[in-house]
């Protein structure tokens, strides 16, 4: 691709990500522009973004926790109050 075809991408970002991810990719033996083309490029060819970004709500991380939990066997059930008082109690 010839100059005549590029053009300039300014961006905002922390100065501690930004210097962060520059001694990443300088260990890759990349530069943050090069870097930056292939996450354009990827976008391009996925059509959309190269990872699946996620944040769970503080409910959603509880109830995976409490999915885990009873997957594991780590969830005690009872047949009655009482029952669960004293399994209370006893902790």
């Amino acid at each position: 691709m010839t100059m005549k075809n590029k053009t300039t991408l300014t961006i905002r970002v922390d100065r501690k990500t930004k210097a962060d991810a520059r001694m990443v990719l300088s260990e890759m033996g990349m530069d943050m522009s090069t870097a930056i083309n292939v996450f354009l490029k990827q976008v391009i060819t996925d059509k959309g973004l190269p990872f699946t970004p996620s944040a769970l709500s503080p409910l959603d991380k509880a109830t995976k926790q409490a999915e885990a939990d009873l997957a594991a066997g780590r969830v005690h059930h009872y047949s009655n109050f009482d029952d669960y008082q004293e399994g209370m109690d006893r902790l």
